[in-house]
């Protein structure tokens, strides 16, 4: 699933802008998990076992956020700091699915891994 991707402001060595760029992220990921939630009539319990997503505002939509180039993507640590907000709100009235974060690009992805590995062990 892939949702409306916020146009992320500002800058990012701005402490203002950068909770706002991650509370954008996390509205829209808290928006996706909704609508994946509400399914079609045509889902079944087991297709809404199962949520896959990609970054939004990871490029085109990033802004400044976006690491200067070969990066050219946004940091993960702000997409899985986005879901993780999203899935904090949701855990208190919902179940959330499982999820699968998809990354094109190996170097992001490996980082995604690195973010993953520092928040899982803290």
């Amino acid at each position: 699933m892939h949702t409306y991707s916020p146009q992320l402001q500002g800058s990012p060595q701005d402490r203002d802008d950068r909770r706002q760029a991650i509370e954008d992220l996390a509205n829209a990921y808290s928006n996706t998990l909704e609508a994946f939630r509400d399914g079609t009539p045509s889902l079944t319990a087991d297709d809404l076992k199962l949520l896959n997503l990609v970054p939004v505002s990871a490029r085109i939509y990033a802004g400044e956020f976006k690491m200067p180039a070969p990066y050219d993507h946004l940091h993960p640590s702000y997409t899985l700091c986005a879901l993780a907000i999203a899935l904090n709100y949701w855990a208190s009235s919902y179940a959330a699915p499982s999820l699968a974060l998809y990354y094109n690009d190996p170097v992001v992805y490996a980082d995604a891994q690195s973010v993953k590995a520092t928040l899982v062990s803290t």
